[in-house]
């Protein structure tokens, strides 16, 4: 880290975290202004067609939800095995129609960033009991590099039909890692018959549950890199004899029975 000679190593950090967010929202502040010049095309309007005469005639939220089931129905057993992602981006942009379109940047964009600086801040802070300043700069970096070395930009956080299948679903990922991460810290500190933790064990692995079926029925890229994840991680637990590893080992499994099929093959 630079050396800035007026300031004390406690305040030299505060500065560069300062000058790291800064220019994180140096990078973000154009792509979000940009996303008010997005319209829909494309595919777009074969994820809205579906209901959009629905939502038209009596604005009924289930009635949308219900035609968009069907229309995620038909891509699971007909396209490439994905489901939740196609019902949850179609929804979405039947509700946020073409005149709120740069909603789906705000989505997609903003969400990536939320969810993996809230991982890295906690893994950083609480795991490894790093320096709250110094996983603040790092996490700036990684994210604002992340963002800056994406191969297509258009179909990762400005056009919907694609930013919310994989750029969302992707996010979804990062935060099941931090609720997989919550539950063994959580699982490590509970002791005898101590209700509150029991408790939150429990909501964590409800969202756990939750998070791996929506990513489990999304789309291949967060399936393969999930899949991966809780494999490593099953055989972490058991090798380490961590508790909590029965569980762990019964949510990869849940996950890998929902894993994406393409045309009833894996």
């Amino acid at each position: 880290m630079l050396n800035i000679k007026f300031l004390d190593q406690s305040n030299q950090k505060k500065a560069f975290l300062c000058i790291s967010i800064l220019l994180l929202g140096v990078v973000l502040i154009p792509l979000f202004l940009i996303a008010h010049y997005g319209f829909m095309c494309a595919d777009d309007f074969s994820f809205t067609l579906p209901s959009i005469e629905s939502w038209r005639a009596d604005h009924l939220i289930i009635k949308v939800l219900k035609k968009q089931f069907v229309f995620a129905y038909g891509h699971y057993f007909n396209w490439q095995g994905t489901f939740s992602m196609e019902w949850l981006g179609s929804t979405l942009m039947v509700l946020i129609g073409e005149n709120h379109y740069y909603l789906g940047a705000y989505l997609a964009l903003g969400g990536m960033v939320i969810s993996e600086m809230v991982l890295f801040v906690y893994i950083g802070v609480r795991l490894l009991e790093a320096d709250i300043y110094d996983t603040g700069i790092i996490s700036c970096w990684l994210i604002a590099l992340q963002i800056l070395m994406v191969p297509y930009p258009v179909e990762a956080f400005y056009w919907n039909c694609s930013s919310i299948l994989y750029t969302v679903g992707f996010s979804m990922s990062v935060l099941l890692v931090l609720l997989l991460v919550l539950f063994l810290k959580q699982s490590s500190l509970i002791k005898g018959s101590d209700s509150k933790s029991r408790v939150k064990m429990i909501a964590l692995q409800v969202g756990i549950l939750i998070l791996s079926l929506l990513i489990a029925f999304g789309n291949y890229i967060s399936s393969i890199f999930c899949f991966s994840s809780l494999a490593l991680l099953v055989i972490a637990v058991w090798i380490k004899k961590v508790r909590g590893k029965i569980a762990i080992t019964l949510d990869a499994i849940v996950y890998a029975v929902f894993c994406p099929r393409n045309n009833g093959s894996w």
